[in-house]
């Protein structure tokens, strides 16, 4: 039987949610195709039209956990700015070198010569 390619998109997204929730909870190695496929109500032959290996979906799993840790970080960024500051703004003077405060005056720390 086919299927629509946005069944195909939700079935793969269920398979890499499944695998995400059950790697975090046994490991890898501690979880089977089988059970990461009966967790997102699949077939085992439907895991594997998607991906070629438990390994190629532990990627995908990697990388979609991945995702949503930025996600939490941008948001948690924006609540901590009130909405008043863009995500993009924080992260750059995150990246900005560090500066200490010495007898009231603020000094950007040196850096080495090269």
């Amino acid at each position: 039987m086919k299927i629509s390619k946005e069944k195909a998109a939700e079935n793969r997204q269920a398979l890499i949610q499944a695998a995400s929730r059950l790697f975090k909870e046994k490991g890898i190695d501690g979880v089977g195709v089988a059970e990461i496929s009966k967790a997102a109500g699949l077939t085992h032959g439907a895991l594997y039209a998607h991906f070629s290996s438990k390994d190629e979906l532990a990627a995908e799993a990697m990388g979609y956990n991945a995702q949503k840790a930025r996600e939490r970080l941008y948001d948690s960024a924006r609540s901590l700015a009130g909405g008043h500051i863009g995500v993009h703004h924080l992260l750059q003077r995150a990246r900005q070198p560090q500066r200490r405060v010495r007898h009231g005056r603020r000094r950007q720390r040196s850096r080495a010569p090269g």
